[in-house]
């Protein structure tokens, strides 16, 4: 064992790149047995000796994707797991985040059954450092580049050798593009060094080539030797990152072509081509990656993605879609459903149109590869611009590389579901400590996340397995101090993200069934988490567009009222009703809290109700004045804009279907406030108009859509117009109506009179158009109902008089009257409302 740290860090570093480390001129590991003669020597040494050289080591891997892929060939995670359990904490800390590193740039199945099986805990403990190797999942979603690719050494006559091309397709313009990574040796000749990106000349010299001159590319058109036209894209590539670069050649044969170049889907340069290149040699001296001498100066040190060659200039919205395939794309553009990733419909449009297919002149990619035989991999239909074979050749250490996704690797140990009994595991404790970790919850829930938005074939397996009615069970079970604000955050994260996807509502809907709107979840969590929760309901989710088509309206409208009765109650109802209250089995917020976080959730309940109405109004035009009634636009003839004495406005022919009788007088009722208006002799056209409306409506008036062009305005504009006429009763989205045309169904009423009230039988009926044989018979203290007519289920609240009411019902609601008012909420229709009924025994009380 050696005397000192420092020595034996130079050794071990030493023996790794094979000769004196530096950080900046000689980091690159060159034999890969050196790693295991590593990871055997330091179990042998001091702790602080290990920590040392696994920091360097770590720091080693993230400067270089070669590293990187030779720790991978020795199976340097599964050694390092099979080492965790028997490390110091601190080591543990290291290994931890080297492992992050190794796994978010390749990790086997084999490797993360092993990861998953080092996380199973037993007799409810954690397995050593399980805690801490949870961190390694969320670091592998992280990937910034394509799985698979060719990775260029950097030595001399290192290349991809193409085989001779008969002749160039200009005709049309073409386009050159491809992913790409630099990746120098080091940081000291990167000025100096002239690297190709691809070269594609004659014997004499002719053709095209791009090659980088520090951080900017320049490509190059020869028209013959030594005279020709170069373009320099002035962008500033970074080493160690990949870009997408498209460059389009645009031939105009009666002026001069013109030059675009693309880096990652957005145009940075463009300018004229004056000279173009048009000869009948063939192109014999093409290579990838190098100049047609292929000086070690002139090759390419990085890696290279798909590349491909298109015989047109292709547009900038097929390269921008083409970008939002992703690095990892290398197919033909066949396909809509050939990549995992979410695509807007006019990406796919673009892309799977057939014209990029057509238009593949050539194409290579690290995945159809035999040894060193490259294979071209354009549509079979396409037309051959080669000599002979167009299969290329990979020269010197040029090698095609192959790495393994946490995505394709979790799919093959079951998929998405194998994350679910680690939410099981919540409540274990960690070895030797008997506290419970209240981040892990956070931390599942942060990989998983990140796995459903970087993958539609998750999404699919979420939604198939109901992985949100798991997870939300798992929550309920088990402690709810792992209820934190970053666990909620993670929820709305993903709630947001799915409501801006076009297919994301059955997932979204999922997620608010069992989790958003599960209060068994939260309601032990902090007051403050709460708060969030449904602050964010009842303003940014219940604002988004989507959201009509996304939840159950009329079960999230039942589900919120048990919530409120049963949970978030400000008076414990079990001695004034009976009810058995839940949520007694940990810490509530305090009676001011509930009553703040009532008041949001029943914000939100109202503006769910009315979310009908906010859609038909969102439908119009904003500028055209609306009734809140029937959603019908004010004019000037039978929808006149009158004013309530509680000031509030209705259009003429609403508020002529809205009279009632009480007491002997004509009232009419306020729909929004429920205030009576005493009835004007003139009926509703006699109410005073709303200036400021009919001024609005007079110098802009809006024609109406009529009958004859319904159809025509739902097939062009997708719009439902409501069409009723003057004597017909429009609601919109909102309940049902109070007040109906039919004089046979306005006959049928039912008295429900108040115990104790002999008083009942003199009371004046509350419909004006009752008929004169019924008016004789109104309001006994027997319950009346004529079976004849079809039954009704709206109330008039405008009709209470004391202690006596008088309802429309249906047969069944003879049932109804005797249960206290919260069974009767639930056995009658969501829409029907009842105001002041009251039962023997049960204190009076409005629901509405």
């Amino acid at each position: 064992m050696l005397a000192r740290p420092l020595a034996r860090l130079g050794t071990v570093a030493g023996a790794l790149v094979g000769g004196e480390f530096d950080l900046e001129m000689n980091f690159i590991i060159q034999e890969a047995e050196s790693i295991g003669c590593m990871v055997e020597l330091l179990s042998h040494c001091e702790v602080t000796c290990q920590a040392e050289i696994w920091s360097m080591f770590t720091a080693i891997l993230r400067k270089s994707v070669r590293n990187l892929q030779t720790s991978t060939e020795v199976g340097l995670i599964q050694q390092v797991l099979l080492k965790m359990s028997s490390v110091d904490d601190m080591i543990a800390d290291l290994l931890v985040d080297m492992l992050g590193v190794m796994a978010s740039y390749s990790i086997t199945v084999k490797e993360l059954k092993l990861l998953f099986s080092m996380l199973r805990g037993d007799n409810g403990i954690w397995p050593r450092h399980a805690i801490k190797l949870l961190s390694v999942l969320n670091q592998m979603p992280q990937r910034h580049g394509p799985d698979t690719f060719f990775n260029f050494p950097g030595r001399s006559a290192a290349a991809i050798a193409l085989p001779p091309i008969a002749k160039w397709p200009y005709q049309n313009g073409f386009t050159i593009n491809t992913w790409f990574r630099q990746d120098p040796l080091n940081n000291i000749n990167v000025d100096k060094d002239k690297p190709y990106l691809y070269c594609f000349r004659t014997s004499k010299g002719i053709g095209y080539s791009a090659h980088f001159v520090g951080n900017c590319l320049i490509v190059t058109s020869l028209k013959s030797k030594g005279k020709g036209f170069q373009h320099c894209v002035k962008y500033d590539f970074q080493p160690r990152k990949w870009y997408m670069i498209s460059i389009v050649h645009i031939y105009n044969r009666w002026r001069n072509s013109e030059i675009r170049c693309y880096v990652n889907g957005q145009l940075v340069s463009y300018g004229d081509m004056a000279w173009h290149v048009n000869t009948n040699d063939s192109y014999d001296k093409c290579f990838l990656g190098s100049s047609e001498t292929a000086d070690a100066n002139r090759v390419f040190c990085g890696q290279l993605g798909a590349i491909y060659v298109f015989s047109e200039a292709l547009n900038p919205a097929q390269i921008f879609a083409i970008h939002q395939l992703g690095p990892g794309y290398k197919s033909t553009f066949k396909f809509k459903s050939e990549s995992d990733i979410h695509l807007a419909e006019h990406h796919k449009q673009v892309l799977y149109d057939g014209k990029l297919a057509s238009s593949i002149s050539f194409t290579y990619n690290a995945k159809a590869t035999d040894a060193q035989l490259c294979l071209e991999s354009s549509p079979r239909e396409n037309a051959s611009i080669f000599v002979h074979s167009p299969h290329a050749l990979m020269l010197q250490d040029v090698k095609a590389i192959v790495t393994h996704s946490i995505h394709s690797a979790i799919h093959s140990i079951g998929g998405i579901q194998v994350l679910f009994p680690l939410f099981a595991q919540l409540d274990y404790k960690q070895l030797n400590d008997s506290s419970v970790d209240t981040t892990v919850c956070a931390t599942l829930l942060a990989f998983l996340v990140e796995l459903l938005k970087s993958s539609v074939a998750m999404q699919e397996q979420m939604l198939g397995g109901k992985g949100f009615l798991v997870i939300g069970y798992l929550l309920e079970k088990s402690s709810r101090v792992h209820i934190t604000r970053a666990v909620l955050e993670q929820f709305l994260s993903f709630a947001k993200y799915l409501d801006g996807l076009p297919h994301g509502a059955p997932l979204l809907k999922q997620l608010c069934d069992h989790v958003l709107f599960n209060s068994a979840i939260w309601i032990h969590t902090p007051a403050k988490v709460q708060l969030s929760l449904y602050t964010y309901l009842s303003s940014e989710f219940i604002g988004t567009a989507t959201i009509y088509t996304t939840i159950r309206r009329v079960g999230t409208v039942l589900q919120l009222m048990h919530t409120l009765k049963y949970y978030y109650w400000a008076i414990n109802p079990l001695e004034c009703s009976g009810i058995s209250p839940k949520g007694l089995d940990g810490p509530r917020p305090t009676q001011k809290e509930i009553i703040s976080l009532r008041a949001f959730m029943l914000l939100f309940l109202k503006q769910l109700i009315l979310k009908d109405a906010v859609v038909a109004m969102a439908m119009r035009p904003r500028n055209e004045p609306l009734c809140i009634v029937c959603f019908g636009v004010f004019d000037l003839t039978t929808r006149l804009p009158r004013r309530l004495h509680c000031g509030h406005t209705f259009c003429q022919s609403c508020l002529k279907r809205l009279h009632t009788v009480i007491n002997e007088q004509s009232w009419i009722p306020c729909p929004q406030c429920r205030q009576n208006t005493p009835r004007p002799k003139g009926g509703a056209a006699s109410l005073d108009l709303d200036l400021s409306l009919f001024l609005a409506v007079k110098s802009g008036p809006a024609p109406r859509p009529t009958p004859a062009n319904r159809e025509e305005d739902e097939a062009n504009n997708g719009k439902l117009w409501q069409i009723y006429h003057d004597e017909g009763w429009t609601h919109g989205g909102l309940a049902e109506p109070r007040f109906h045309q039919d004089e046979a169904e306005r006959s049928h009423w039912l008295s429900v009179p108040s115990p104790g009230d002999d008083s009942c039988g003199e009371r004046q009926p509350t419909a004006r158009s009752l008929n004169t044989d019924h008016r004789r018979n109104h309001c006994r203290k027997q319950v009346t109902h004529s079976r004849s007519a079809p039954p009704r289920r709206a109330a008039d609240p405008g009709a209470v008089s004391g202690d006596c009411q008088c309802i429309l019902a249906h047969d069944s609601l003879e049932n109804h009257v005797s249960r206290s008012p919260p069974q009767i909420l639930e056995g009658v229709h969501t829409w029907s409302r009842w105001t002041d009924v009251t039962t023997p025994g049960v204190p009076q009380r409005t629901l509405c």
